[in-house]
């Protein structure tokens, strides 16, 4: 077999693979569009405020880890104007081991959470 023959054959591969790509593409179905867009933005819009609103804050929000316990001190000016809240731990490896610490009410500045190891 010769150069030349070669070289078509490789170019019928060729082409033929875009084909099938371009066919395969033209019946995907892509449905982007969300019928309750405007809700589901309106609700990630409060995530955005909320995550706003811990940067905006003067003094930061502190976690210690000292083996036993997992400690998260809040600025006590922040803590006053906390109406509710929760800290969630997420473990990757076994949802089993997330942990959920509501806040609302309690109106202290630190939180002992016992590590899971």
């Amino acid at each position: 077999m010769n150069w030349g023959n070669k070289v078509i054959i490789i170019l019928a591969v060729f082409v033929t693979g875009i084909i099938s790509m371009v066919y395969i593409s033209m019946r995907q179905r892509n449905e982007v569009v969300d019928a309750n867009y405007y809700d589901r933005e309106m609700k990630y819009q409060k995530v955005i405020d909320g995550k706003r609103n811990l940067l905006d804050l003067c003094d930061s929000v502190t976690i210690q880890n000292d083996g036993a316990v997992i400690k998260v001190a809040f600025p006590p000016s922040t803590v006053t104007q906390l109406d509710s809240g929760s800290i969630q731990f997420m473990k990757f490896s076994n949802a089993k081991d997330d942990k959920l610490i509501p806040m609302g009410g309690s109106k202290t500045d630190l939180y002992q959470i016992p590590s899971v190891t």
